[in-house]
């Protein structure tokens, strides 16, 4: 995982993503097991090693608009925002349903992964994007945190992911492409809903 990380840092750097600029101080590995632990949620070691490494994004400077997207998505949020989300659907309608959200757009999509204990897709990353799945319900997306951050690299690598002013450019075809070999169990990147299950 470490090395994915790395590699992501060497990329973003080579392509001038002033992505950096814009995150949180990371928290201690004790700091998001309290927080994991408070919440009944699984211990993913892959989520662990992802926000000691970095803070990411305030959910905030994502709403107002003051950042660079990281990839299609937007942006892999800072660990506090995630668990302000998560506590306050829980408080309402439970929707997320143990999905910690990772990563958000500005319109209001987003992305999280599954860490309910019991759940037999725990790890997967799923999305809610209603306007191009045409659902509410939340589909996977990606296989897991590590295939995710090495999907995102490999688009970098491949100038599938380039800044333009201030905004990240992306080849939709060449991204897809990509994804769908790199995940090949998660709905999101399958042409025919017939060639797989949920």
């Amino acid at each position: 995982m470490k090395e994915i990380l790395k590699e992501l840092d060497v990329l973003l750097e080579a392509n001038n993503q002033p992505y950096y600029n814009q995150i949180e101080e990371p928290l201690d590995k004790s700091e998001i097991i309290k927080l994991l632990d408070e919440n009944k949620l699984f211990h993913c070691m892959e989520l662990i090693e992802l926000y000691s490494w970095h803070g990411w994004v305030n959910k905030e400077t994502i709403y107002n608009g003051n950042y660079t997207e990281l990839c299609s998505l937007g942006c892999l949020i800072d660990i506090k925002s995630a668990f302000e989300k998560f506590s306050k659907d829980k408080e309402f309608d439970n929707y997320l349903d143990g999905k910690l959200p990772i990563v958000i757009r500005d319109d209001g999509d987003y992305m999280a992964v599954d860490l309910k204990k019991e759940s037999p897709t725990r790890g997967f990353i799923y999305v809610c994007e209603p306007a191009i799945t045409l659902s509410e319900e939340m589909i996977k997306i990606y296989d897991s945190i590590p295939l995710f951050l090495q999907t995102i690299c490999e688009c970098y690598k491949q100038k599938v992911y380039t800044l333009g002013d201030r905004y990240l450019n992306i080849d939709i075809d060449k991204e897809y492409a990509i994804s769908k070999r790199m995940n090949p169990q998660s709905k999101y990147w399958v042409d025919d809903d017939s060639e797989m299950s949920e």
